[in-house]
Formats: structure tokens, C-alpha cells, sequence
């Protein structure tokens, strides 16, 4: 009879890797728990299974580190030791945290806290899914402990396929001095695995390599055009913004594209913006969009002055929309929506719902209050309602008010 104790070393080894995929394995370190990891929890149960663990690398080389949360240099000891256990081949996944340090009189924690970033450092090569959130005076350390080493002909982080930096905001510096060695863009110049990137912001004279990128999140762009930054990505095919800073007079970028010889990403499918506010008339004038097929609109001012711009680039791209997400909108700026997607197949409505808000502002999201409310779109065959910050109670409430009125117009229609 085959037991738990006796079940071959490799079936194991799959067992324990695909609990580390589908559940949270990481090594953390945090003010909640302390030092803390699933996989250390296993190893414990017996010899056996401790030599598995403890022989694996792929178990060890996860990491979630807020590194201002150590609170002893036993810790760091500890850190060392689980690195240690990733060994050379397997590509690490991190979510790095250091703020300014919770022990400021403590040198020798501070040089403990140090040396656990130095020894992930060492590591780039290795790097493969990254988060930073690094204070500024840290990350000054960050860059002159990579730069000890001759620049790689690939870069430091030559395996590295997904960067999320958007707490690292740029400063002014480095839109005047993009050559500066201080800089984040600087030591990410090259990453030519890179495939996805988060980040602050971005503008079209900076230094990064967005050639691999098939996915680009930014909360912000410094331009007059987007033009510039996608034609630096040609295989993008998801695109995320916020919002965009137009330049001053004199410092905005000059490209070949034009509102008469626009720039076609004949890979772009899906468009996200998460606040559409701030984003100048003229952004969408030289770029389209032919191959775009989903929309996601989150939060958009309240008059929708900027959608009709919006709305000449998607109708001049010749793209067809099939799939729309939509938050907090008005009813002017769904209508003239949805009038631009005819082959509409999937749509999904996010209003912030509350209990006071239905109350209160019974009309706060219209489209679905108002006695016209129609969906001129005979190819839709989803309409999703996601409830944020909102009740039980009232989920049951919208729900049954949209079921009543989606039965309700369907016997106007008969």
C-alpha cells in the first residue's frame, strides 16, 4: 500500500512545486508576521521531507521582503540561507520593499538590512519577476553596488521578463540628464527578455529598451503625443495609462508623425485608461490603433471633454470594439460609446456602488437608472456588473433592478 512516507522522491517534488504555484510560498518578511515561509513549514514535517525542500531551488526563490521591517541580524542570517537554497539556475521572482529604515540609531541593523539587498543585487542576472519600492537614498546604494561590476554586454538583468517600478517616480533630473548613471532608467536600460513593464512614468527621450515589451502600464507620460513612445514598442499589444503632463514650449519631442502621416501599431489590442483626465487634444492625433479590440475606461470627468478626441482616433483607426469595461461614467460619454463599438460582444459596467449612493444619488451612474437606457449593440452576448465598495445588501438590490429591467425591456420589445 502506497503512503504518504513512502511516495517516490520525484512525485513528491511535483507536488510540493505545484502547491508552490498555486499558493503563496514565498519567503516573507513583514511587520505582521516577521520571517516567515510556507516552504520552512513543510520541511519540518519530516527527514524526508526536509531533504526535498531544502534540496529544490525552485521552492526557495520567491521573495516578498520589506526590508525595513527586519528587526534582528539573525533575520539576515536566515535570508542568506534561503537565497542559498535558490541555488544558480532558477529565475527569482521579488517584490522588494525598503523604506527609509524603522531603526535609524541601529548601524549594525541598518548594515544587516544592507547586506540582504546587496546579496538579492548580486543576484540580477537571475532576476526574472521584480517589484521595486525603494527610497531614493536607497536606491542611490542600489546603483553604485551594480555599477562595482563592469556592465554586462546584455545588462544586469539579462533574464528579466517583468518589472514593476510604478512607486519609483522620476525626478527632474532625469528628464534634463537621461545619460545620468544615478538614475532608475539608467541600470534598466537594457533588459532584452523584458516582456512586461510597470512603471511611474515614462517620456520620449528616456533611455529604456521598450523593444520586447508586449505589455506597458504608466501612470504617466511626458508629451505632446504618444506616437513617440509606441513606436518604440512594436509588439506591444496591451497598453495601460493614466494620464499625460504636457511639456513646456521648447522641450516637447519633434517625431516624423503627424496628424496627416499618423503612426499605425498594427499590434495593439487592448487600451486601458484608468483616469482619463489630463490628456491634451492632441495625444491622439498622430497614432492609430487598427488592430484594437478592447477598451477600459475606469473614471472619466464628469463633462467628457476629452472623449470626443478619444473617439476620432478609434473611428480613424478603423479598429472594431468588441469587448468595453466602463466605470464611473456619464450617460453622455456611454452613449456616444457605445454608438462607436456596433460589434460590441462584451460589456462590463464598474460602478463605486455604495449604500448611501443609492440613497442619496440614486443617479450617480445613470446608464442603468434612466428610463431610455438602451445597448444599441445586437452582437452583445456578456453584460457583466462588477459592485465596488458596496454592500450585500445592496449587490441583491442593483441585481434585481437590473434583472427587472432587462426582463421588462425585453417584453417592450416582443
Amino acid at each position: 500500500m502506497l503512503t504518504v512516507q513512502n511516495l517516490p522522491v520525484e512525485l513528491l517534488t511535483k507536488i510540493f512545486r505545484s502547491s508552490w504555484l498555486e499558493s503563496d510560498f514565498s519567503v516573507t518578511l513583514n511587520s505582521i508576521r516577521g520571517l516567515f515561509t510556507q516552504t520552512k513549514e513543510i520541511s519540518g514535517t519530516c527527514s524526508t521531507w526536509r531533504a526535498i525542500v531544502c534540496s529544490d531551488p525552485v521552492l526557495w526563490s520567491s521573495f516578498d521582503l520589506d526590508l525595513s521591517c527586519m528587526t534582528s541580524v539573525e533575520q539576515a542570517i536566515l535570508l542568506s540561507l534561503f537565497l542559498s537554497r535558490s541555488g544558480t539556475a532558477a529565475g527569482l521572482r521579488l517584490n522588494i520593499i525598503y523604506a527609509s529604515p524603522k531603526y535609524p540609531n541601529s548601524s549594525e541593523l541598518e548594515g544587516a538590512q544592507l547586506a540582504v539587498l546587496d546579496l538579492l543585487l548580486d543576484q540580477s542576472s537571475r532576476w526574472r519577476d521584480v517589484r521595486l519600492d525603494i527610497a531614493p537614498e536607497v536606491f542611490a546604494h542600489v546603483v553604485s553596488r551594480l555599477t562595482l561590476r563592469p556592465k554586462p554586454t546584455y545588462g544586469y538583468f539579462p533574464n528579466l521578463e517583468c518589472l514593476d517600478t510604478q512607486d519609483q517616480e522620476s525626478t527632474a533630473d532625469d528628464y534634463e540628464e537621461p545619460g545620468s548613471n544615478d538614475s532608475l532608467f539608467h541600470i534598466f536600460h537594457r533588459c532584452p527578455a523584458l516582456k512586461r513593464l510597470c512603471a511611474h512614468d515614462a517620456w520620449a527621450g528616456d533611455p529604456i529598451d521598450y523593444s520586447h515589451l508586449t505589455s506597458l502600464d504608466l501612470i504617466s507620460y511626458r508629451g505632446k503625443s504618444l506616437s513617440s513612445l509606441l513606436s518604440r514598442c512594436p509588439h506591444l499589444r496591451q497598453f495601460s495609462i493614466a494620464y499625460c503632463i504636457i511639456p513646456d514650449i521648447g522641450h516637447e519631442e519633434i517625431g516624423p508623425w503627424s496628424k496627416i502621416n499618423p503612426f499605425y501599431h498594427l499590434n495593439l489590442v487592448e487600451l486601458s485608461l484608468p483616469i482619463y483626465h489630463q490628456f491634451g487634444c492632441e495625444i491622439w492625433e498622430d497614432v492609430r490603433f487598427p488592430s484594437l479590440h478592447t477598451l477600459k475606461i475606469d473614471q472619466v470627468e464628469q463633462s467628457g471633454n476629452e472623449i470626443p478626441e478619444l473617439l476620432a482616433m478609434l473611428r480613424k483607426s478603423g479598429c472594431s470594439l468588441r469587448t468595453l469595461e466602463l466605470g464611473d461614467i456619464s450617460s453622455n460619454v456611454f452613449e456616444k460609446l457605445l454608438s462607436n463599438a456596433p460589434h460590441l460582444q462584451s460589456l462590463t459596467l464598474m460602478p463605486h456602488y455604495t449604500t448611501s449612493n443609492l440613497h442619496i444619488h440614486p443617479m450617480k451612474f445613470k446608464p442603468l437608472f434612466g428610463k431610455d437606457f438602451r445597448v444599441p449593440a445586437p452582437m452583445l452576448s456578456y453584460l457583466t456588473l462588477q459592485f465596488r465598495n458596496a454592500t450585500f445588501t445592496t449587490i441583491v438590490k442593483m441585481a434585481m433592478h437590473v434583472r427587472d429591467l432587462v426582463i421588462s425591456r425585453r417584453r417592450t420589445h416582443k
